[in-house]
């Protein structure tokens, strides 16, 4: 079924999404952030992310974290709260809309493959390992600290609870915003 204009879309593969990131960023006349190889059957192999380039993507595991601080910070919904509001698709909850349906409405898509959280000194844009079998999602619906829960599903695998979120600023713009609004 469509959604309708006001329901986020769900059911989107991660491959989907990087799709969905590449033709936004040909609609807008932006670079391609990603190249996907696909063999001579058009299965795909591998998707390489052109980390410089100014298009559309999907965030980092870390990107998503830090969105969660600024959604935080800017009077939305508190990561630690146990239950987001309930809202439809659009309603920023006072996020802003930058960060509109971040927490509350689905899990989303993030570019890391899913591991173990680096441990020892903090790094500022962690990345997941290199390779792997699950790709990471953050957020989720309804429930107990969403903004906290991360998990694992198969890059080429659809479920009715996973969209995406595309993304342009870099990470270093994101913790900008976040340090000025806790200076504030």
């Amino acid at each position: 079924r469509r959604p309708e204009p006001a329901e986020p879309a769900l059911g989107i593969s991660w491959l989907d999404a990087v799709e969905l990131a590449n033709r936004a960023s040909a609609a807008d006349g932006l670079p391609l952030c990603y190249a996907v190889e696909v063999d001579e059957a058009g299965q795909v192999q591998g998707v390489e992310w052109a980390v410089d380039q100014g298009g559309y993507r999907l965030p980092t595991e870390a990107e998503w974290e830090w969105m969660a601080l600024l959604a935080r910070a800017n009077g939305g919904h508190d990561p630690g709260d146990d239950e987001p509001p309930r809202r439809r698709a659009g309603e920023d909850g006072g996020q802003g809309p930058a960060l509109t349906d971040l927490i509350g409405i689905a899990y989303q898509w993030c570019w890391d493959w899913y591991g173990a959280l680096p441990s020892g000194p903090a790094t500022v844009d962690p990345r997941g390992p290199e390779h792997g079998r699950k790709r990471c999602i953050r957020g989720g619906r309804d429930g107990p600290q969403a903004a906290r829960r991360r998990g694992s599903w198969t890059p080429n695998d659809r479920h009715s609870t996973i969209g995406l979120r595309l993304v342009r600023r870099p990470l270093r713009a994101v913790q900008g915003a976040v340090a000025r609004q806790e200076e504030g």
